[in-house]
């Protein structure tokens, strides 16, 4: 699955901040995950709860475990190689991204790759409408697709803007603010659907799934 290349410089930009800071991810700012852009459906396999869901084998936990970390190691790679380009740092993990997806399916049986998939929606939400997969389920029109764009652009640069904001603040007033920008990006996304096509999204998230974000692996777990 592709990643937006607007959304994929934010987390770029914010991860390579905390790196380059020295913050753990125990020191780091508390940061609402979802800000950062589309999460892999292999870093959400690292949940307990998705995990039973999707019930993975322990083999198949295991193998997302090792596609994680290949993951995660390949990420910190592209950030050193790129020498502060990008779009050439955009691009490379967006394929990554894309690739780490593919390798997981391989290890998985039809109706897992379904549930992980409808985790995967209910979890990303409106950002997995720039998945080219998503795109062409829901059959978005090119008008629809250049819209898209426009709204993860104007996300990205409210959170570049907000960034210095996120440092000063308590726990408290970042998970506030960091909710409305996620959930503003989300209603400015939607709102490119058609009824027919919203109502259609909603079923292919498939049964409701209360997922912790906490718990995710950090950027170089």
């Amino acid at each position: 699955m592709k990643q937006p290349q607007s959304a994929m410089l934010v987390a770029i930009a914010m991860l390579m901040t905390l790196c380059v800071a020295g913050q753990s991810s125990a020191q780091a700012p508390a940061m609402n995950p979802r800000l950062f852009g589309t999460i892999p459906a292999v870093t959400l396999a690292q949940l307990d709860e998705v995990q039973t869901a999707a019930k993975l084998t322990d083999d198949q936990k295991a193998a997302a475990k090792e596609l994680q970390t290949k993951m995660s190691d390949a990420r910190m790679q592209v950030f050193q190689d790129s020498q502060g380009d990008f779009d050439k740092m955009a691009a490379d993990i967006v394929k990554l991204y894309a690739d780490s997806h593919t390798d997981l399916n391989a290890k998985l049986d039809a109706s897992q790759v379904k549930r992980m998939q409808e985790l995967y929606l209910q979890v990303n939400h409106a950002m997995a409408l720039n998945d080219e997969a998503i795109q062409k389920m829901l059959e978005l029109t090119d008008e629809q697709k250049s819209k898209l764009q426009e709204a993860n652009l104007k996300s990205r640069e409210k959170l570049f803007s907000a960034f210095q904001d996120f440092q000063n603040m308590s726990d408290d007033e970042r998970e506030k603010s960091g909710k409305e920008m996620v959930d503003s990006r989300d209603e400015s996304m939607l709102s490119v659907l058609n009824d027919e096509q919203k109502a259609a999204f909603e079923k292919a998230k498939g049964e409701a799934l209360k997922i912790d974000l906490s718990k995710l692996p950090g950027p170089g777990a």
